[in-house]
């Protein structure tokens, strides 16, 4: 099925208001040029969110808020019925009835959180939808109306309106549908910053291969790039440019563990401490068990 432009325009009217001088276009790269998306920014999602429901685009707006908590592709995103939410009985499901991601094959299940049941609810109040009851075989993004009214909306006309209503809010940096999922983990490390577990688990939820493939996912890679670079600026600044003389800094070792390793090394020491060990053994105990840990 191809979403026409007029489609488009009926379904998200936030888009019709977006002038052509305005309008971000996805397709027109030149060889060379990064096509890379973004996550938003905390204040921009609530732009995005404010913006869509402003203009009732209710599908587009059901479909950014739940791909944002559930953190999944667009395309696995387009295959959801409301029986992945519902029970046959109407009750709400824990998480999303597990399916095969189109990209990675891998079974994914994700947990439905309270943001995500606030926004169904939404758009059921506005829609008059009632997937427990007649539709609940339906597909869950429908449009609403338009030439293709009752139709699954498309992964490009999502894309469109993502884009149209970001560029009707003032954001300037490229976002796709790629974001919404960039945001969950971009998002969720600054919530737990001081957490080492937290990018392995963002790992696993997003299915990724590793977590290097994750810290260049939502953008950490770059920004620890950057401060590399920033640092030289300041050291080329004060240094080479400056009268200042350079001091070379002192070597301090740096030790790689795996937060199961330092949770023991933590027990040990507790233990040590409340069992009244000698303070030299115990010392020794933790350093050899260092030693074997170091990578």
């Amino acid at each position: 099925m191809i979403l026409t432009s007029s489609a488009v325009r009926a379904e998200f009217p936030v888009c019709a208001e977006i002038s052509t001088n305005n309008y971000i276009r996805p397709s027109n790269k030149k060889r060379g040029e990064s096509s890379e998306v973004f996550a938003f920014k905390p204040d921009d999602l609530h732009k995005m969110i404010s913006a869509l429901k402003d203009s009732e685009s209710w599908t587009v707006y059901l479909l950014f808020v739940l791909q944002n908590n559930l953190a999944r592709r667009v395309g696995d995103m387009l295959t959801l019925k409301w029986s992945d939410f519902f029970t046959p009985s109407g009750k709400h499901r824990e998480s999303v009835k597990a399916f095969a991601e189109q990209k990675t094959d891998k079974m994914s299940s994700p947990r439905i959180n309270q943001a995500a049941w606030d926004a169904i609810a939404l758009y059921c109040a506005e829609t008059g939808c009632k997937p427990e009851e007649n539709e609940y075989l339906n597909p869950v993004f429908l449009q609403l109306s338009g030439t293709h009214k009752g139709n699954t909306i498309t992964a490009d006309g999502y894309r469109k309106a993502i884009k149209r209503t970001a560029a009707s809010v003032g954001i300037e940096y490229n976002v796709g549908t790629h974001s919404a999922r960039k945001t969950f983990g971009a998002v969720s490390r600054e919530l737990h910053p001081n957490d080492a577990n937290t990018m392995t688990l963002i790992s696993e939820h997003l299915h990724h291969s590793s977590e290097a493939v994750t810290r260049r996912y939502i953008g950490l890679t770059k920004k620890e790039v950057d401060g590399l670079v920033d640092d030289f600026g300041e050291f080329f600044t004060r240094y080479a440019e400056g009268d200042e003389t350079f001091t070379e800094v002192a070597e301090k070792p740096v030790i790689a563990l795996e937060c199961a390793d330092l949770r023991d090394l933590l027990r040990i020491a507790f233990q040590a401490g409340r069992d009244g060990a000698d303070e030299a053994d115990a010392m020794s105990e933790l350093l050899n068990l260092v030693d074997g840990l170091k990578k």
